[in-house]
């Protein structure tokens, strides 16, 4: 329930965001580029990208588990459904198990030939989940930015509340990438409100350990 309430609180942060009209990126966070990876942006691109300013929220889910038989043994892989992310949209799925990502939506840099950006998230609050939640945002990046018709530029947030500042699994990233571990980050990305919200999220999940 402590993921929900994180994933709950980050969704209005962003719609609000979006309805005064100010960027993706807070003033005082970090956009992170990979030395080796798929960035071909500045990181002062992804600082000005913007939302749109009429956001609906889409409740549609953007990936499925696939299984397949052969000789007798099943696999399963996470495939792209046919809902096909558009700018103003804002996707939350309704299914609990949504492979990869728990939030996604698409920015917009405002002086730009190649203007669209994929924001890709994942909410948790314990740290134990950074390393899995870097790989599944790596994992959905490079599915989504293969397929026609989606942006080929993302950005992946990282909303692992929690899991301090000496992580290691971000090196694996090949995106640009936000981090929200520690508290300090966490003010960073939040306003001073909705900051509290989030670290309230994180303190009672220790509480019910």
């Amino acid at each position: 329930k402590d993921g929900k309430h994180l994933e709950l609180v980050s969704k209005y942060y962003d719609l609000f965001r979006a309805t005064l009209g100010l960027p993706v990126v807070p003033g005082k966070t970090v956009v992170r580029l990979p030395l080796n990876g798929n960035n071909q942006k500045t990181t002062t691109w992804y600082e000005e990208l913007e939302f749109s300013r009429n956001m609906s929220e889409n409740q549609a889910a953007l990936l499925k588990q696939k299984q397949t038989s052969s000789k007798g043994k099943t696999k399963t892989t996470v495939v792209a459904t046919e809902e096909v992310p558009k700018f103003g949209n804002y996707y939350h799925p309704k299914i609990g198990n949504h492979p990869w990502i728990d939030r996604v939506y698409v920015a917009k840099h405002p002086c730009n030939s190649d203007p669209y950006c994929l924001v890709l998230v994942q909410d948790k609050v314990n740290e134990s989940g950074f390393a899995d939640a870097c790989r599944k945002l790596e994992e959905a990046a490079n599915s989504f930015t293969k397929k026609a018709g989606y942006p080929k530029n993302a950005l992946l947030i990282v909303n692992v509340i929690g899991s301090g500042d000496r992580t290691r699994a971000q090196s694996g990233l090949t995106w640009p990438s936000i981090l929200i571990r520690s508290l300090d980050e966490v003010r960073q990305f939040y306003s001073v409100n909705f900051a509290d919200m989030v670290w309230f999220a994180r303190e009672r999940h220790l509480l019910s350990e």
